[in-house]
């Protein structure tokens, strides 16, 4: 399934919850622009802290093979590389465990 909407939650510690949601230029599965686009709502809003919680889900499901509407800049082929770069990352940790491959900034030296 891939979200055409972003919606993150927030609830603050007097338990008080507000929702607010998004749309994306072009719906994806990328976990990636999911959640970038779940921290540009959270920016835009001048969140009050300090929250008890805070989540993010994909909104407006649909389905992977159903038609995408081109713009005229070219921006979706960057989604869809981002999409495969996370699919092909996910076919690794399937075949070789989830230690096989890593983000830079995740790698730690063991000392």
């Amino acid at each position: 399934l891939m979200a055409g909407s972003v919606q993150i939650h927030l609830r603050d510690t007097l338990l008080a919850t507000r929702e607010i949601s998004r749309p994306l230029k072009f719906p994806t599965n990328s976990a990636m622009l999911i959640a970038k686009k779940g921290m540009e709502i959270f920016r835009e809003n001048n969140i009050a802290l300090p929250l008890h919680s805070a989540g993010i889900r994909a909104i407006n499901l649909k389905a992977e093979d159903s038609y995408i509407q081109q713009d005229l800049f070219g921006e979706i082929e960057k989604d869809e590389k981002q999409e495969k770069i996370e699919t092909s990352v996910y076919e690794v940790r399937k075949k070789f465990g989830m230690d096989s491959i890593k983000s830079g900034t995740v790698i730690k030296s063991e000392e």
